[in-house]
């Protein structure tokens, strides 16, 4: 587990380095073009203030895009709640934010940069369908990467 964390980690670092040498590749190919520096200038703090903002804002926008409704304790949505719970206590992490995603389908995501900042929505279509053992061995939980990962509920 903790080497798949490590590689998303990885793989997170490599994929904004690599926007970021596309998008300063672009600013100095116009910089040549039109023969001014400050293009090139310009456009990498355009592209570095971008990418911070979906570093520290992808989580709320996955959210958002798919309609989560947060539960915020145990009388919202106690299945949901406590499963969630005794999978935080179990793992030592700390307990996410919890969604609930208006959608028959059933699957389920997990979003965060680090265990500390996390949120974790499902569907309800899930809970038609799972029994205590699948849910617990589908229940995802965020890895500490920007990334988000699914997984189907059994």
């Amino acid at each position: 587990m903790y080497r798949a964390i490590a590689r998303n980690k990885r793989n997170t670092v490599f994929t904004i380095l690599l926007f970021l040498a596309i998008v300063g590749g672009l600013g100095y190919l116009a910089a040549v073009i039109y023969g001014d520096l400050t293009i090139v200038v310009v456009t990498l703090v355009i592209a570095i203030g971008y990418a911070l903002f979906q570093y520290f804002t992808a989580d709320r926008q996955a959210l958002a895009m798919s309609g989560a409704v947060e539960i915020r304790g145990v009388s919202d949505h106690p299945r949901l709640w406590r499963t969630v719970e005794n999978l935080s206590i179990t793992t030592g992490t700390p307990m996410p934010r919890v969604f609930v995603v208006s959608d028959p389908a059933p699957n389920a995501f997990a979003t965060g940069r680090d265990p500390r900042v996390r949120s974790s929505p499902r569907r309800p279509g899930c809970s038609r369908s799972w029994t205590t053992p699948n849910s617990r061995a589908s229940w995802p939980m965020s890895s500490g990467t920007c990334a988000t990962t699914t997984s189907a509920c059994r």
